[in-house]
C-alpha cells in the first residue's frame, strides 16, 4: 500500500523544485534583459554617432572643403592628429590590413581616391583641427 504522506511530500518536493527552477529562470531572463538593454543602448549611441558623422559630412560638402585645397600646414596637422589618436595613415584604426594594400583603391570598380579625401570623408570632425 502506498503511503499518502510520502506522495504528498514527493509532490511538495517537486513543486518546490519547480518553484526554484522558476526563480532561476526568472533571474536568467532578468540577466538576458539587462544584456539586451546594454546592447541596444550601445547600438543607439553608435547610430547617433553615425548621424553626427552624416551631418558633419554635410558640413564638409556645404563648406566646399576639398582635399586638393588643403595647405601643407593643414595636411601636416591632419597627419599629427592621426598619429596622436592612434590611427594609421588612412585614418583607420591601427593594425588593419587592406585587400590590395590600401583602402584608396576599389578593386571591384577600379576607382581610386585621394588619401586626404578619404580621411576627410571618414573624419569630418578633423575640420576643427585644421582650422
Amino acid at each position: 500500500m502506498i503511503n499518502l504522506s510520502k506522495i504528498n511530500k514527493l509532490i511538495l518536493f517537486c513543486l518546490f523544485l519547480l518553484f526554484l527552477t522558476g526563480c532561476e529562470a526568472k533571474e536568467t531572463l532578468k540577466n538576458v534583459n539587462e544584456k539586451l538593454g546594454e546592447f541596444f543602448k550601445e547600438s543607439q549611441e553608435k547610430n547617433q554617432e553615425g548621424l553626427i558623422n552624416i551631418f558633419d559630412k554635410k558640413e564638409i560638402e556645404k563648406e566646399g572643403i576639398d582635399a586638393k585645397d588643403l595647405t601643407d600646414e593643414q595636411k601636416e596637422k591632419i597627419d599629427v592628429w592621426l598619429e596622436k589618436n592612434g590611427y594609421n595613415r588612412y585614418g583607420d584604426p591601427g593594425g588593419i590590413i587592406y585587400t590590395g594594400g590600401t583602402p584608396l583603391f576599389n578593386e571591384a570598380t577600379g576607382e581610386s581616391m585621394d588619401r586626404l579625401e578619404y580621411i576627410l570623408k571618414n573624419h569630418p570632425q578633423i575640420l576643427d583641427v585644421i582650422k
